[in-house]
Formats: structure tokens, sequence, C-alpha cells
């Protein structure tokens, strides 16, 4: 039963988060953790990394014209 709980929260939590950010899988994904669901949470984790790389990035060159 704990398992049960655990994943009921972890689920609670990223769809939590998820609207904090505005995004609402929910209304695409009958089941948000399902094949479609998963698919998009990967491309939408996938497109954060791509953009926290690109500031990274862009903070580096910053950095390398001040030296």
């Amino acid at each position: 039963m704990q398992l049960r709980r655990l994943v009921g929260v972890a689920r609670n939590r990223v769809e939590g988060l998820l609207e904090q950010g505005g995004i609402k899988l929910t209304a695409v994904a009958t089941d948000p953790f399902g094949v479609s669901g998963w698919a998009m949470l990967k491309m939408l984790d996938r497109l954060l990394l791509q953009q926290k790389l690109h500031w990274v990035e862009l903070w580096r060159r910053q950095v390398e014209e001040v030296n």
C-alpha cells in the first residue's frame, strides 16, 4: 500500500508542477502517465534541457568575452 501512495504523491506532484508552469497535460492526454502522456513529458524534458543548455552556452560566451 505504501508504494501506491508514493506513486500517487509523485503523480500529483508532477501534475502540480506542470500546472504551475501553465501546462495542462490533462487537457490533451486522457491519462498523463499513459503512453501519449509519457511521450509528451519526455519531449517537454528534452525541450527544457535544450533551453537550459542554450542559456549555459550564452553565459559561457559572455564570461569568455569579459576575460
